[in-house]
C-alpha cells in the first residue's frame, strides 16, 4: 500500500512539473512557453566561426543537462552562423524576434513566459566552464522568481509602497526597462501609483543616461544658462534611487557644465574626481582617472607646480622627494616662480618619512616677480626610512595662477 502511494505521488509530481523541453526556433519556444507558463532559456552560439561555442553546444545537447534543469523550462539553441545553409536561414527568420540580446557569443539568456528578457550571461569568460550552464540558468530563474515575488506583493498594496515594490522588481533584473523597453508598462504602473515620484523610481527609470551630458551642453551650457543647468542636475542628484552607472553619467554632465562655466572652473576637477570615485574600477571610472592625470597632472619634483595644483584660498601639498633626500645631512629647498599672474606664498614646510617628522622649516616665504625668503632649510638628525614626503601649504592670490619649479640641494 505504501509503495502504491509513493508511485501515485510521483506520478502527480511528474504531471505537475514536466521536464524541460527543446524548441526548434523562437516561434516554437513562444508557443510552448505560453502553453506551459514556462521560462525560455536561449543559448546563443556561432558554430561555424566561434570556437568556444562548440563546447557549450556539446554540453547543451547532453541528455543529463536537461534533467538537471528546473521543470517546465523551454530550451532554444540559436546558432548565428556566418555561412548558413537554407535551413539555417529559415530558422534565423523565425528567431529574428527573439529578445536574447547577449553582448558577446557564446551567450545565455532567460526570457519569461511573456517574451521579456530577464537577464543574460555574456561570453565564455563570464559563462565559465560549460558545466556551469545549469548553475547560470538556475541563478537567472531565481532572479525572475524574486522579481515576480515583488510584483505579486505590489498587487496587494497601493500608492508609494506599490511603486516601490514594482521598482524593486525592476531593480532585481538590473537591465533598466529591458530589451526594446519591454518593461515600460511596469513604469507606467509606477507612475500611476506614485505620480509625484516620492519613491524615486520614475526618475530612476527615466534617467537620460549617456544622453544627459549632451542635453546639458545644448540646453544650458551653450546658451550660458549655467545656474539653470546646475539646478537641473541637482534635481537628479537628489534622487537616491540612481545606481552607480547613472551617478557617473550625472557627474560627467556636471563636468561638461563646469568646464564651460568660467566662474565654476574650480569645480571641474571635483566633478571628475566624483565620477571616478563612484566606481574606480568601471570603464567610466578609469577614463575619469586618466583624464584627471591629463588635465591635473600630479605634483612632482621634476614637473614643478602649475595652476592646476592650486585649489581655493590655501592648498595642501604632499610631494615625494625620496630620490632627492636620502641621507643624514643638511638640505636646502628653493621654490622658484616661472610664470603666471600670481606669486606663490609658502606657509612653512616639513619633511616626513615612515617614522614621522624628519625636519621642519616653518617660516613664511614667497616667490614671484620678486622673491622673499623662498629657500627652506632642513637639517636631518637621522637617515630617512622609506619614502620621504615634503608637506607644505601654499596660496597664490585669488586666481591661483602660478607656475614654477623646485630645487633641492645639499647644504653645509
Amino acid at each position: 500500500m505504501k509503495l502504491l502511494t509513493r508511485i501515485a505521488t510521483a506520478m502527480i509530481f511528474c504531471c505537475a512539473a514536466p521536464a524541460a523541453q527543446r524548441a526548434s526556433d523562437y516561434q516554437d519556444a513562444k508557443r510552448l512557453a505560453k502553453e506551459n507558463a514556462s521560462d525560455i532559456v536561449v543559448l546563443v552560439i556561432g558554430s561555424d566561426w566561434n570556437q568556444p561555442s562548440r563546447r557549450y553546444a556539446t554540453a547543451w545537447n547532453d541528455a543529463a543537462f536537461v534533467s538537471s534543469l528546473p521543470p517546465q523550462t523551454i530550451l532554444l539553441c540559436w546558432d548565428k552562423q556566418e555561412s548558413p545553409d537554407e535551413a539555417a536561414k529559415a530558422c534565423a527568420l523565425k528567431n529574428k524576434e527573439c529578445p536574447a540580446a547577449v553582448r558577446s557569443i557564446p551567450g545565455l539568456a532567460l526570457i519569461d513566459k511573456d517574451g521579456r528578457l530577464v537577464g543574460s550571461r555574456n561570453g565564455a569568460q563570464e559563462l565559465g566552464d560549460p558545466s556551469m550552464l545549469v548553475r547560470h540558468i538556475k541563478s537567472l530563474v531565481a532572479i525572475r522568481e524574486q522579481r515576480d515575488a515583488c510584483w505579486k506583493r505590489a498587487e496587494q498594496i497601493q500608492g508609494v509602497k506599490r511603486a516601490e515594490a514594482l521598482g524593486q522588481g525592476l531593480d532585481i533584473m538590473g537591465q533598466r526597462l529591458g530589451h526594446a523597453k519591454a518593461y515600460d508598462p511596469v513604469l507606467q504602473e509606477i507612475k500611476k501609483a506614485d505620480p509625484d515620484d516620492k519613491s524615486g523610481y520614475v526618475g530612476k527609470y527615466q534617467f537620460p543616461g549617456a544622453d544627459l551630458a549632451p542635453h546639458v551642453l545644448s540646453t544650458y551650457a551653450q546658451k550660458k544658462l549655467f545656474s539653470e543647468g546646475e539646478n537641473y542636475l541637482l534635481q537628479w542628484h537628489r534622487n537616491s534611487r540612481l545606481d552607480a552607472e547613472q551617478r557617473q553619467h550625472l557627474q560627467a554632465a556636471r563636468f561638461c557644465l563646469y568646464q564651460n562655466w568660467p566662474e565654476k572652473q574650480a569645480m571641474v576637477r571635483k566633478a571628475l574626481e566624483d565620477l571616478r570615485d563612484v566606481d574606480p574600477k568601471s570603464i567610466m571610472g578609469q577614463s575619469a582617472a586618466r583624464y584627471l592625470e591629463h588635465l591635473f597632472p600630479p605634483l612632482t619634483y621634476e614637473g614643478g607646480w602649475k595652476p592646476s595644483h592650486l585649489n581655493g584660498q590655501r592648498s595642501s601639498w604632499k610631494m615625494d622627494v625620496t630620490r632627492q633626500i636620502s641621507e643624514k645631512r643638511n638640505y636646502a629647498l628653493t621654490f622658484q616662480y616661472q610664470s603666471g599672474g600670481d606669486a606663490l606664498v609658502i606657509h612653512g614646510t616639513k619633511l616626513m618619512d615612515r617614522q614621522g617628522e624628519l625636519s621642519v622649516d616653518e617660516h613664511a616665504g614667497s616667490t614671484g616677480h620678486q622673491n622673499k625668503e623662498n629657500t627652506y632649510r632642513f637639517s636631518l638628525k637621522r637617515r630617512p626610512v622609506g619614502q620621504v614626503w615634503l608637506h607644505t601649504e601654499v596660496s597664490a592670490g585669488t586666481r591661483n595662477d602660478s607656475a614654477g619649479t623646485f630645487l633641492i640641494e645639499t647644504a653645509q
